[in-house]
């Protein structure tokens, strides 16, 4: 874990997460991971491929299709598996959805 200084002192904190067996079977656990993130740091927790994090690119279209899972503070989290719905505009949404949550509640 690498804890990272974020805009108006926010702090990222990175897990790397490394099986051998990716496939569906591994959500369930990807969201107990990301429930476990969430509750410890009050705030919003995010699964994404290597490579997908950049303050100036948090939560936003261009790298949505490498989101593939978030959870906000007393909420579920959300984890997709499928290419297809990585890729769709609906996925964006959502995307950008959280985008909005973050910048409304913690900046």
């Amino acid at each position: 874990m690498h804890p990272q200084q974020g805009m108006k002192g926010l702090i990222v904190w990175e897990y790397d997460l490394t099986s051998n067996d990716i496939d569906q079977r591994l959500v369930p656990y990807l969201r107990q991971c990301l429930k476990k993130a969430c509750t410890d740091a009050d705030g919003v927790a995010w699964s994404a491929f290597e490579g997908a994090f950049h303050f100036d690119h948090l939560f936003t279209e261009d790298v949505a299709e490498q989101i593939y899972g978030y959870c906000m503070s007393d909420s579920d989290p959300v984890v997709v598996w499928h290419s297809e719905t990585l890729e769709s505009d609906r996925w964006k949404r959502c995307i950008s959805d959280v985008r909005l949550a973050v910048y409304r509640d913690f900046l």
